[in-house]
């Protein structure tokens, strides 16, 4: 096994990636989460953010940096008109945070980032693609959840930091205070990581979900990921031999983990809901910052 400035190892094949998390695991000690990305230049950033814009003002004026980005209360206000509307599914025991949970694995643009405890279900995702690109290859990222909660800027009431993920099944008020406004959140200093124990969507329970919410001067601002505090990360990151592809699919595939148990189906009336709000909300976005890009020309 080959190690790396950036990243911790380079995978060769099925077994040593199983050999590569145990170590792993046992040297770190803690609650670990785990995300593939099918190539190492996909940015560890919200799908919320990828389009977003820095808020420009007057020349040499002093100003709080900002960023425009589509407007996720806009989003995530009709997709529960929606789900109502259309009666998809009964959301009445289910709060905020677990329809934002819902919208981010069938598509929508949020300000999350979903994880998995299932380093598995993590390798599928990293490899869940058609071709790379000639230097370009799978990365596994692996998160220490602990951690970045523990230097995020939420606390206790009594001014305890947060030692472990927060679980968000009897924390609805917390919703609007880390989304209401994502130019200032408590989230925007370190990632906050957050999770449900109830079982209330097929894929979240089979992907193991987790989640981490990101303000956007975060995550735009500077790489998160390379975080390093008394020496260390918040994330480590392992890269997959794209020559190993192949053999690890056919392991995975022998091992049931594919599409259809990851997904129960490709398309829902759910992912079709989420992609066309998604689209006219990313319009609207472009609209404006057309017009607002007009009128700083003009001025």
């Amino acid at each position: 096994m080959e190690y790396y400035n950036i990243y911790k190892a380079e995978i060769n094949s099925l077994e040593e990636y199983l050999r590569f998390i145990k170590d792993y695991y046992e040297k770190s000690n803690q609650e670990i989460w785990y995300r593939g990305h099918w190539s190492d230049t996909w940015e560890l950033k919200p799908n919320l953010y990828r389009n977003a814009e820095m808020i420009t003002g007057t020349e040499d004026k002093i100003t709080v940096l900002q960023y425009n980005f589509v407007n996720f209360k806009n989003e995530f206000l009709k997709l529960k008109d929606e789900i109502i509307s259309k009666n998809l599914f009964d959301i009445s025991g289910l709060n905020n945070f677990h329809i934002m949970f819902i919208a981010q694995h069938y598509g929508l643009l949020t300000p999350i980032l979903d994880w998995t405890t299932d380093p598995l279900v993590a390798l599928f995702f990293a490899l869940d693609g058609e071709c790379h690109q000639e230097e370009d290859f799978p990365v596994i990222y692996i998160l220490k959840p602990c951690l970045s909660n523990a230097h995020s800027n939420l606390c206790y009431s009594d001014k305890k930091i947060f030692e472990n993920p927060i679980c968000i099944d009897n924390t609805d008020k917390l919703f609007n205070m880390l989304t209401d406004d994502l130019n200032n959140t408590p989230a925007n200093h370190a990632p906050i990581a957050i999770f449900s124990k109830l079982d209330f969507s097929h894929r979240i329970c089979k992907q193991s979900g987790k989640f981490t919410l990101h303000g956007a001067v975060g995550p735009l601002n500077y790489a998160w990921n390379d975080i390093t505090i008394r020496d260390e990360k918040f994330v480590d990151r392992i890269k997959i031999n794209i020559n190993a592809i192949k053999e690890i699919k056919e392991y995975l595939s022998a091992l049931n983990i594919n599409k259809d148990t990851i997904y129960r189906g490709i398309s829902t009336p759910l992912d079709n809901i989420c992609d066309n709000i998604k689209k006219q909300e990313l319009e609207i976005f472009k609209e404006s910052i057309a017009r607002a890009n007009k009128a700083f020309v003009q001025d």
